[in-house]
């Protein structure tokens, strides 16, 4: 494993080989001279990532003591006349009478080693620190529901929602029938009535109760129904754009395989739209609700990303690259059509308001390493042209696009990330063909992580970190025109 530093050594170092910075750059941006830049490139190539971490890491220490003074000692502590002895005695014995000076730290584990100590179970010291609370009323309110038998068996089953003020510890509650969006929105409702809008609401992170991912509706009078192909693990809803089908991803026919499935809102049997091999993720309706896109990378082995393991480097190892591409299937079903380009690594994607064009972040080559230096492009729905609309600088990489409203600009987050779905920094705004950007939160005191743009709406929001926390903000923007040269 890589400590960030080396990380960011190595990120240095695959920019000044592919020329995107000066080896003068890169020295500087290291803190070492340009001389051992060119050095470090050469090992590069030789030695692969592996140049940034120290040569005589794994290795033995040269001051690591032989097996052979240990297997010495420890037929020493064998003996008889040390039965009972401890790690501290033994230590002492050692040294005075057979010339074995070892701390006695090493002794204890030689002897637990051997079976001539136990260790002790320690106890741990309380870890939870507790966090202070907020200085004043409104300033975060925790939401939760609680279910429990509230009547004692005397009535039917009840859920109690309460929102209770961190400052204060005021709560407001109100018992429902189930833990729906609407029940929910409602006592919202009710709570901004009464005591007006918080800085900040804290919620759980809901899971469903047989350890495997399920996703449910709300249907009449709050009645929660299941939307499920019968998988152990199902995820990723998208809603169509009318609301009345519900597409997920579904691994009900291969464990780990998944698929993707569409529900009804109104209830029945999911059926599935793909039968694919490799890796399907995101999936997002066309604006016309008559496709789904989704990205696709074919006959992958394991599953994608920095964060999954590899497959073990034996026998031959396998140098393919495996490109994550964008994919098109109608809502109906029938074949899946791949959009995007076989040599173009695809991150992450937005459909155009007109159903006709896509923006994506997208690289060449392999895709954990290379999404650092992801650009912007807008690509055609139909043909898979790509169009390059913008190129960061050195100091920043983008994630998030998203059409703003119209067809004329795209958002994107853009900042220095420090890995792949860590997203943070400002909101930027391009015209779709390309020009001037735009920085639309210049000088936030917050990290922005994800932002929504509604059709028609003057607002923009977004979520941001902020001060430890992650909250959710809005701002008033009118949508950006682009100027047009008139003939």
């Amino acid at each position: 494993l890589m400590t960030q530093a080396e990380r960011d050594r190595l990120v240095a170092l695959k920019k000044a080989k592919k020329k995107l910075i000066t080896q003068k750059e890169a020295a500087a941006e290291l803190g070492i001279t340009e001389r051992h830049v060119r050095r470090l490139l050469r090992q590069l190539k030789r030695r692969g990532d592996k140049v940034v971490a120290h040569a005589l890491r794994g290795l033995p220490s040269n001051r690591k003591i032989s097996a052979d003074t240990e297997q010495e000692a420890i037929a020493i502590l064998l003996q008889p006349v040390y039965r009972g002895f401890g790690p501290t005695l033994a230590a002492e014995y050692l040294a005075k009478k057979h010339d074995i000076e070892v701390s006695r730290e090493t002794v204890r584990q030689w002897m637990i080693g051997a079976k001539l100590w136990r260790a002790h179970k320690q106890r741990v010291a309380k870890i939870h620190e507790w966090r202070p609370r907020r200085s004043r009323f409104g300033e975060l309110v925790q939401w939760d529901t609680s279910p429990h038998d509230w009547l004692e068996g005397r009535g039917e089953e009840m859920l109690l929602i309460n929102m209770i003020d961190d400052a204060t510890s005021r709560w407001f509650a109100r018992f429902v029938s189930s833990d729906s969006t609407a029940e929910n929105m409602n006592h919202l409702e009710r709570y901004l009535k009464k005591h007006g809008r918080p800085l900040a609401y804290y919620t759980d992170k809901a899971r469903s109760d047989s350890g495997a991912d399920s996703l449910s509706l709300d249907g009449p009078n709050n009645r929660r129904r299941k939307a499920s192909a019968g998988g152990t693990d199902e995820h990723s809803p998208a809603w169509s754009p009318d609301s009345a089908q519900l597409a997920f991803l579904s691994d009900r026919g291969k464990q780990g395989q998944y698929q993707l499935y569409i529900a009804a809102a109104k209830g029945g049997k999911a059926r599935p739209v793909t039968h694919l091999t490799g890796l399907l993720a995101e999936p997002r309706w066309s604006p016309d609700g008559k496709r789904i896109a989704f990205l696709f990378t074919g006959n992958l082995p394991r599953r994608a990303g920095p964060l999954d393991a590899v497959l073990p480097a034996t026998g031959v190892i396998d140098a393919k690259v495996y490109e994550q591409r964008l994919a098109v299937v109608d809502a109906s079903g029938g074949a899946v059509k791949q959009v995007s380009p076989p040599d173009q690594y695809i991150y992450e994607y937005d459909w155009s308001p007109d159903g006709r064009s896509f923006a994506a972040t997208a690289a060449q080559g392999a895709g954990d390493d290379n999404w650092w230096i992801a650009q912007l492009y807008t690509i055609s729905a139909e043909g898979g042209a790509m169009k390059l609309v913008y190129k960061p600088g050195v100091q920043r990489q983008i994630a998030m696009p998203r059409w703003a409203t119209g067809d004329r600009s795209i958002l994107f987050i853009g900042g220095l990330m420090s890995d792949e779905r860590s997203t943070g920094g400002e909101i930027f705004q391009v015209p779709s063909g390309g020009g001037e950007v735009r920085d639309l939160t210049p000088g936030i005191a917050s990290s922005v992580s994800s932002i929504n743009w509604p059709k028609g709406s003057g607002q923009l929001y977004f979520t941001e970190h902020h001060d430890g926390g992650h909250f959710a903000a809005r701002r008033r923007h009118r949508p950006h025109r682009p100027a047009v040269a008139r003939r």
